[in-house]
């Protein structure tokens, strides 16, 4: 695995939560975008702020970086994002993140999307196609997005099982960094993780010799009873039992 699979691996399945939470807002709506104002338009009333980061061409499948881009003549402002990035593939030394084009061997623009949007701690990215390829926006806007957002542990496991379904990872990689994106805290015997959220819900997962995810589920816990509910019981008389 390349030093780029690994970066993968560490925002992908975040990335992918934060996509099904876009669409869940944005639902039908017809999109535009003004990339050198920095905004894209779901509908008439949703509007984010969103950073150009690259484009994939459909012609010879390559991937350009917006800080190579010269025809585009964006503003620097609106390549923030993608400016870091580079710093970010210099500082670990991965080609991928620094060249300004290069073709798109074993992977996509969405794959460059969810990597980026990982690193820039974005809200999410939209693919916004045109003809001969398609430009990938970072949307910079929380005010939907996050509070859509889902932590329980069941919801945990429904986002991590689709997201293997649909993408290749190191599936104990990747559920290791989802967890740490949730919040959740963590241990690891052997083949088995167990994990618990800050408000107290668990999940359990299994790995094959491989690493590769042989069951998980969410630990549902009875409810427990309230303090005063407890005193309650206490205090109220038993139901005579039948003689």
């Amino acid at each position: 695995m390349t030093p780029l699979h690994d970066l993968f691996d560490t925002h992908a399945v975040a990335s992918y939560d934060k996509q099904l939470c876009l669409a869940d807002v944005v639902g039908e709506r017809s999109w535009s975008a003004d990339p050198r104002k920095g905004l894209i338009r779901f509908g008439s009333d949703l509007e984010f702020a969103a950073q150009v980061v690259g484009t994939q061409s459909d012609i010879d499948n390559t991937w350009l970086w917006a800080w190579a881009n010269q025809q585009s003549a964006l503003p620097p402002d609106v390549l923030m994002a993608a400016e870091h990035v580079r710093r970010v593939g210099c500082d670990l030394g991965i080609p991928e993140l620094q060249t300004p084009k290069f073709e798109l061997v074993d992977f996509d623009g969405h794959f460059m999307a969810m990597v980026t949007s990982g690193i820039c701690q974005a809200d999410c990215y939209y693919r916004a196609p045109y003809e001969g390829g398609a430009a990938f926006l970072l949307v910079q806007d929380a005010k939907v997005v996050r509070a859509r957002a889902d932590f329980s542990a069941q919801s945990v496991v429904n986002r991590f099982t689709d997201f293997i379904c649909h993408w290749d990872a190191n599936h104990r990689h990747a559920l290791e960094a989802y967890l740490r994106y949730k919040g959740y805290s963590f241990v690891v015997a052997g083949s088995v993780l167990r994990a618990s959220s800050p408000k107290g819900q668990s999940l359990t997962a299994r790995f094959d010799d491989l690493g590769r995810l042989s069951r998980i589920e969410a630990v549902i816990s009875p409810p427990r009873q309230s303090f005063a509910r407890r005193c309650l019981r206490r205090l109220l008389p038993r139901k005579p039992s039948d003689a």
